[in-house]
């Protein structure tokens, strides 16, 4: 059955004000990225959404997050925990070995593990409660 996420803004709006802050940031992020106000977020919306965030890290602007560059997303965490981020990214994107992580090698990565992992009932697009709620997610 679908439920389009309008019609689950209610219970939505109840668990984020009594939810985790992560929570609420990801209704937050759902709602920069459904861009045309359907209540889904598209594959379109979804990669619009995430190319913005990779140029946003890729602060020299070749297109290609450096370890430096991804060491500057985890800014905050100890040095243990920053080399393991950037550990992880690269084994799991950086798929031509070079040490970095090309906008192609993202967006790759992201619509397979990612965007078709939370697409529940396999529709091309994510409603909030897939993209929310979902406690399979990857």
């Amino acid at each position: 059955m679908k439920i389009k996420a309008s019609t689950l803004t209610s219970a939505v709006v109840l668990l984020c004000a009594t939810a985790s802050p992560v929570m609420a940031q990801q209704v937050t992020i759902f709602d920069l990225a459904d861009t045309n106000k359907d209540g889904y977020v598209d594959k379109a919306e979804d990669e619009a959404a995430n190319l913005k965030s990779f140029k946003r890290y890729d602060t020299d602007g070749d297109g290609r997050l450096s370890q430096a560059e991804m060491a500057a997303k985890f800014k905050g965490l100890p040095a243990s925990e920053v080399a393991r981020g950037v550990t992880a990214n690269l084994s799991l994107m950086d798929t031509d070995k070079d040490g970095a992580i090309s906008w192609e090698e993202f967006k790759r990565w992201y619509s397979a593990k990612m965007f078709d992992g939370l697409d529940q009932d396999h529709d091309g697009r994510l409603s909030k409660s897939e993209f929310i709620l979902n406690e399979n997610a990857p």
